[in-house]
């Protein structure tokens, strides 16, 4: 096996939780490349079962591998059926294999050997036919009840930016192992076929014989006129289509200036998330996958998911091996279903494997009711939590509701996620398993389930009335019952588990739950709230957690770690774990988690061991909100919402004039309520909430990953300045707090590009300062506020005239090297360079760069971008030398600090790589590649649209053209212009400058193409050709 972490060896059939269904051969054998191990034993099949079953292990699961016997649905529903007998606990089907694409979607270019990955699956040749032809029937249905929530929550997670790079470099890594374990075998079909075979004919260019005679290819004239089977079977060679029909793509010319050592670069496969379409035929009409895909919001097209789309929780993971048009050819299938089936072992490395209740939790070892029907059982699948500190007050609230009673009670303990319910239920169980035993002889049996699935807890109450003494107290704990249909049921499925739940004088049961609703429901006035840990409950389970080993730090840091993390059990334990394995400091941890919310998230994202929670669960306290953000968004918009607008304001004080309403009150009242009772908000005093500060981190990320339609920053800024400045500004402030306020309600449309609403906004801030007469510093804020939004919108006479005044006034009041000073003085600096004044820029730069050094420290990042600025004011000057050094100094700091991926890093390496474009001693070499570089991540981050990434590839354009290397420029470059007419107006300097560019490479090719024709009419006169 590749690895010492895969699964136990299979004994039984019902040990495989997973399938992989191939119909081709070709994707059965490029799986099975990928299996870590083959089972040899023979597992056998259920009578009249005639599938052949490959079994095995992929990572931790083990899987078996279907091979149908034919292409079709009817072969796999053939398949799934008798699958269903024999592996009778298969919980996921995977759909492996290749399929035709569309050459677009909603990430942008779609290529041969591209991964579409899709949990939903529309039918395209479902219908009725009528004299006049084929009519399409509304689909039967996608059944979402099938569809595996935990499968679901994955394929949410990979979507994120995060996800989908960790995900496609994974997959880049398995094709590569393929590759090597099928050249080893002497396989060399699996090798990428090269991006110039990657050929995109114009939709409506046929495939037929273009250059020959006698045959009804002559005839064909329109896209329903027949052509003759010869040419069908032909190759493009082979018919002569006409390659000027091929239309260029910007992914393949970027990909053919990798050279032959960057195959693995060039290979690599990019990931779609989208729906397919699937049908008993091969769809090989360009017009037809057009009007289908637009019809059916599909982008991709297969065979075989139609036959069981409805059975089984399944994910399809196909690779594009055409563009489903006339064109299509098998020269791609190998490389593609290597692609397919490297994005499948992917996704099983990620697929979490669900343990049943094991049979170790029950103390009893075995014994029946009969064999011993007054002994009591314990089913507690946790150990016990031997750090568990606190919650006495908690503790005795539950055992007042459940023990206290003659008759049978309910109670719900009921908190946000992370806040511990779990381990506090898990400490009464055991408590009350110890106690109860040994009071007069009377015996508890304490029972848990974790309240998953409708299917696994009957299960485990089938298991338990088996188990379970006669004339026994006992204890139930239903843990996680977070679902609200599934607790209580829904119209298609009424009953829920409480229809399951047993009901007697002897027992009680306890629900942990962080839904409000759920616990009122279930427990009625039962109800116990779990908030936050004391800070001394918190600093003792902290110091009992962490191991002693002299980097952990002194006690204030704790505290002030204890305080960031607003004293959350579940935080605690992560960040704890985090700096036991890695022997950090507390105050070195504590840094990490103060940058930007994608670090903070990469943090509080990252699992860990614990003995006392479960393995299959979200340990990670940022993934257990980010499913609970993802449920609310199915079961109230209205929340969503308002949970997607708090995140991009402060999370403390919010007021409730503040959010956006809803179409009506009540609904707003309910989206409120709905939070509340998750414990995302908090109810501070009247009309006023706080929210949790990392839940307001996880809130941010989520916010920009996954909720755009109705919420974005934007949108979010306007409510906010409408609702606090009106249109326009008429009501006084009454308090420097507000002016600040409205201050960053301005940085923030200035940080969204929504420049010119900012400085319209601003102007009016100004003007009622300005009407009040005040002189103070904290006037100037406004002031220096509109300076910087007249310079982001290129209006810098404006910006010089006020930063002057603004600058002249702080240094007056607060003194030179105030930080509020420094920035204005910074600002005015820029606007010196853009306007062309360059030395008066380089004189403020030089001396903001020495305040920053003595008062914050080389290595910040106020430091680091005023060095960055000064850089680029050095180069405009001419100084090339100074830039290149200093430039160097904070690419190398930022790649530290930052990542190879960060904004600020990238921003660096492009001013880095004008400058060796430019310098003294040029070298391009260099700057070539920087500019790849940046252009390849463009195009791996899907930012192709992104004004950053055009700016890239228009520099490298210019490189190009400098080398003379004109037919390369001018194919960036007509991209480049594309774009920007696309995204840019038309007087933006951008585009301008990238049309007038263009328009200069044109004009060198007709040039270069007349000396060439004139040279030759030359030669051709003087008798030399």
């Amino acid at each position: 096996m590749s690895n010492g972490t895969g699964p136990t060896q299979p004994i039984r059939r019902s040990d495989f939780k997973i399938a992989i269904i191939c119909a081709l051969q070709v994707e059965y054998d490029a799986v099975c490349l990928l299996v870590d191990e083959f089972w040899d034993e023979d597992f056998g099949r259920a009578e009249g079962d005639q599938n052949f079953y490959t079994a095995g292990c992929v990572g931790n699961h083990n899987v078996v591998i279907i091979l149908l016997e034919s292409m079709g649905k009817i072969s796999a529903a053939k398949a799934v059926a008798n699958m269903r007998v024999s592996f009778t606990a298969i919980q996921l089907l995977l759909l492996v294999g290749i399929c035709g694409g569309v050459p677009s979607g909603p990430r942008g270019e779609i290529l041969l050997g591209d991964v579409i990955i899709g949990d939903e699956v529309k039918l395209y040749d479902y219908g009725k036919r009528y004299p006049d032809g084929f009519r399409r029937s509304e689909d039967p249905g996608y059944n979402i009840s099938n569809f595996n929530r935990g499968v679901r929550g994955l394929l949410g997670a990979i979507q994120t930016d995060r996800g989908m790079r960790s995900f496609e470099d994974r997959i880049s890594h398995h094709l590569q192992h393929l590759q090597e374990v099928a050249s080893s075998q002497k396989i060399i079909k699996y090798s990428y076929p090269g991006s110039e075979e990657d050929k995109l004919f114009a939709s409506e260019y046929r495939h037929k014989h273009h250059q020959r005679a006698p045959c009804i290819c002559r005839r064909c004239l329109t896209d329903s006129d027949p052509i003759c089977e010869e040419a069908i079977k032909a190759s493009c060679l082979e018919t002569n289509c006409d390659t000027n029909h091929i239309i260029l793509r910007e992914r393949i010319a970027v990909k053919q200036m990798l050279g032959p050592e960057r195959v693995n670069e060039a290979q690599r496969p990019t990931v779609h998330f989208a729906c397919l379409a699937s049908a008993d035929m091969v769809l090989k009409s360009a017009k037809d996958r057009d009007a289908l895909s637009q019809e059916l919001q599909v982008i991709g097209f297969e065979m075989e998911a139609a036959g069981f789309y409805n059975e089984l929780p399944y994910v399809v993971i196909k690779s594009v091996c055409d563009y489903a048009d006339s064109h299509k050819s098998k020269a791609w299938q190998p490389f593609a279903a290597a692609t397919a089936a490297s994005a499948c072992k992917s996704l099983l490395e990620r697929y979490h494997r669900t343990d049943s209740i094991p049979q170790e939790a029950f103390i009893d070892h075995g014994a029946s009711k009969e064999d011993c029907p007054h002994a009591a059982i314990c089913v507690i699948p946790l150990l016990k939590n031997e750090r568990f500190v606190g919650r006495q007050d908690v503790l005795e609230k539950l055992k007042e509701m459940l023990f206290h009673k003659q008759s049978f009670s309910r109670a719900a303990l009921v908190g946000l996620g992370g806040m511990g319910k779990t381990q506090v239920a898990l400490q009464l169980a055991y408590l009350m398993k110890d106690v109860l035993r040994d009071e007069g002889g009377r015996e508890c049996s304490v029972l848990w389930i974790p309240a998953l699935s409708v299917a696994t807890f009957e299960q485990a109450c089938a298991d338990i009335a088996r188990r379970i003494p006669q004339s026994s107290r006992w204890l139930l704990i239903l843990d996680n019952a977070d679902d609200h249909d599934l607790i209580f049921g829904h119209s298609s499925a009424p009953g829920g588990l409480l229809q399951y739940l047993p009901r007697s004088d002897l027992g009680c049961i306890l629900a942990t739950t962080r839904d409000r609703g759920v616990a009122v429901g279930f427990a009625e006035t039962n109800v116990v709230m779990l908030s936050e840990m004391g800070m001394d409950e918190a600093e003792t389970f902290s110091r009992k957690s962490l191991i002693e080993n002299g980097f952990v730090g002194v006690g204030e840091d704790i505290k002030s770690l204890l305080e960031f993390l607003e004293r959350t059990p579940l935080a605690i334990a992560q960040a704890v774990a985090y700096i036991n394995v890695n022997q950090v400091t507390i105050r070195e941890f504590l840094s990490l988690l103060q940058g930007v919310p994608y670090d903070q998230i990469s943090i509080l994202s990252r699992h860990f061991r614990d003995s006392t929670r479960y393995q299959e669960s979200q340990n990670a306290i940022a993934l257990t909100w980010l499913a609970s953000f993802d449920r609310i968004t199915q079961t109230d918009p209205v929340a969503a919402k308002l949970l997607a607008f708090i995140s991009y304001i402060e999370p403390k004080d919010i007021p409730r004039s503040l959010l956006p309403e809803g179409e009506s009150r009540e609904e707003f009242l309910r989206g409120i309520g709905t939070l509340l009772g998750y414990g995302f908000l908090t109810l501070q005093r009247e009309d006023f909430y706080d929210m949790h500060r990392l839940v307001h981190i996880a809130a941010t990320v989520w916010a920009r990953e996954r909720f755009t339609d109705t919420m974005n920053p934007n949108l979010a800024l306007e409510n906010v300045a409408s609702r606090l400045l009106g249109s326009p500004i008429q009501q006084p402030f009454d308090n420097d707090s507000s002016l600040i306020l409205a201050c960053r309600v301005g940085q923030c449309m200035m940080v969204e590009g929504m420049t010119q609403l900012a400085v319209s906004m601003l102007e009016g801030l100004v003007a009622y300062t300005d009407m009040r007469g005040d002189k103070d510093s904290t006037c100037q804020s406004p002031q220096h506020e509109l300076a910087r939004a007249y310079y982001y919108d290129r209006q810098y006479e404006k910006a010089e005239s006020i930063l002057e005044r603004v600058v002249a006034v702080r240094e007056e009041v607060l003194g030179e090297e105030h930080e509020e000073t420094i920035r204005s003085q910074e600002v005015l600096a820029k606007v010196y360079r853009e306007l062309g004044k360059y030395k008066e820029a380089i004189l403020i730069l030089e001396r903001v760069v020495a305040v920053r050094k003595k008062t914050l420290g080389e290595e910040h990042q106020e430091t680091i971008g005023s060095q960055h600025a000064l850089a680029k004011a050095y180069r405009l000057d001419g100084r090339f030398n100074e830039a290149k050094l200093m430039l160097e100094h904070v690419v190398a700091l930022r790649e530290r600090t930052f990542g190879e991926d960060h904004p600020f890093l990238l921003v660096s390496q492009f001013e880095l790589a004008k400058v060796y474009k430019q310098g003294d001693q040029m070298d391009n070499t260099k700057a070539f590649s920087i500019l790849e570089r940046l252009v390849v991540r463009g195009m791996r981050t899907n930012s192709m649209e992104d004004p950053f990434y055009l700016s890239s590839l228009h520099e490298l354009a210019g490189l190009h053209y400098a080398n003379d290397e004109t037919d390369k420029a001018v194919l960036l470059l007509e991209y480049v212009v594309a774009m920007h007419r696309k995204i840019l107006p038309e007087d933006d300097y951008r585009r301008v400058r990238s049309e007038k560019n263009l328009m200069q490479m044109y004009r060198s090719l007709e040039t270069r193409a007349q000396h060439r024709d004139g040279g030759m009419q030359q030669a051709a006169d003087s008798g030399r050709i």
